[in-house]
């Protein structure tokens, strides 16, 4: 087969984008990276971005009481409930030797909410254009990063009877985790864009950690 080893007996150079990381680089990481860039940019350094993401928040804040009342048990219930699931799938991927899923699965969610802390604490502001509310920068949410992440993580952990999880596992965690994001706003605990920013910040971290468990495993693949 061609592309095995070449005619000196030396592995050949792969270009980044024949390997399945650096299709997810490029299809997925950098443009959820460019979006993410983008909703910072226009929902947060200009003014019209801010008056439109605090009409929304107030939309979401004016839901009614049922909405009020359940905000505060899917915004802490959610990500207990995913982390929990998680780590049971993770015990049992490490069971079944599914060494890449496991160790990918941690590095997902560490990665994640390292990048969003830094974001949010170290990295980005928000300037005061005029607009009432918190004063200080809110984005990325935390809180929605690691719901994401581990909704990410209980899906790619899923036991590998089958290449995917069953679409009635992903609708059911995708819909948690949506709901989860969505009391956070409810509560007024961030703004629409913070958590529109976690999801895209765990989107662009996903193929990042696709290429580091690519690296560590190439040395290897060298050696055989």
């Amino acid at each position: 087969m061609s592309g095995v080893s070449g005619h000196d007996g030396h592995m050949p150079r792969v270009h980044p984008r024949t390997t399945p990381a650096g299709r997810a680089v490029l299809m997925v990481g950098l443009p959820a990276a460019a979006a993410l860039a983008l909703v910072y940019l226009l929902g947060v350094r200009t003014r019209v971005g801010q008056l439109f993401d605090d009409r929304v928040f107030g939309w979401f804040v004016g839901l009614g009481p049922s909405a009020h009342a359940l905000a505060p048990l899917l915004r802490t219930g959610v990500p207990l409930f995913l982390g929990a699931a998680a780590g049971v799938l993770g015990l049992l991927a490490i069971r079944q030797r599914r060494w890449r899923a496991a160790i990918g699965s941690v590095l997902l969610v560490a990665l994640s909410v390292v990048a969003s802390l830094t974001l949010r604490d170290s990295v980005l502001t928000r300037p005061d254009l005029g607009v009432p509310g918190y004063a200080d920068n809110t984005l990325p949410s935390s809180h929605a990063t690691i719901t994401v992440a581990l909704c990410a993580a209980v899906l790619v952990l899923w036991p590998a009877q089958r290449r995917r999880p069953p679409t009635a596992t992903v609708v059911a965690a995708l819909t948690l985790t949506v709901l989860a994001a969505a009391s956070s706003v409810v509560s007024w605990a961030h703004r629409p864009t913070d958590v529109v920013a976690s999801a895209l910040l765990v989107l662009a971290a996903g193929p990042v950690v696709m290429c580091l468990l690519e690296a560590a495993r190439r040395p290897a693949g060298r050696r055989t």
